[in-house]
């Protein structure tokens, strides 16, 4: 593969020529990446929202020096708005969850999203892979221009 800016066509191509639909498999598409990607940093950009993701995260730490990991975080997800009785759905998977909404819904699921936040992180430092979170109104420059060096992964 052609370092720099002439490997984008290449990068492209195989970007479109990927399939969608269905669920992912992520761990193994990270080992994929691993065994016929070429040498270099590998970056992940996940929201991580699957029961699967420390085997991601382990996945991701093997067989490459640079690593990184780019949770991706919707504010929604950060600063739900819940009010009453809701049915919730999962856009991936159609799951249908009801839940009652209110003070005390809310606290329970702050301190449970604060936990797993905590947790993948941690299980990134623990793996020596680099990580930054984005919010998904956050504009890209603020990952590129701010978190990503801040967490030192970019100069």
């Amino acid at each position: 593969m052609v370092p720099g800016a002439a490997a984008l066509p290449a990068v492209e191509a195989r970007l479109l020529s990927a399939g969608t639909g269905g669920t992912a498999d992520l761990p193994a598409a990270l080992h994929r990446a691993v065994a016929e990607g070429p040498r270099g940093p590998l970056v992940c950009v996940s929201d991580l929202l699957f029961d699967g993701w420390p085997q991601t995260v382990e996945r991701l730490a093997l067989g490459r020096a640079d690593t990184a990991l780019v949770h991706l975080v919707g504010r929604a997800d950060l600063e739900p708005d819940l009010d009453g009785d809701l049915r919730l759905v999962d856009v991936e998977t159609g799951a249908e969850v009801e839940v009652a909404g209110g003070v005390t819904a809310l606290a329970g699921y702050a301190a449970a999203r604060d936990r797993w936040l905590a947790d993948v992180e941690r299980a990134c430092g623990a793996r020596g892979v680099v990580y930054a979170r984005l919010v998904d109104d956050e504009p890209v420059e603020q990952l590129v221009g701010v978190r990503l060096p801040a967490a030192g992964l970019v100069a």
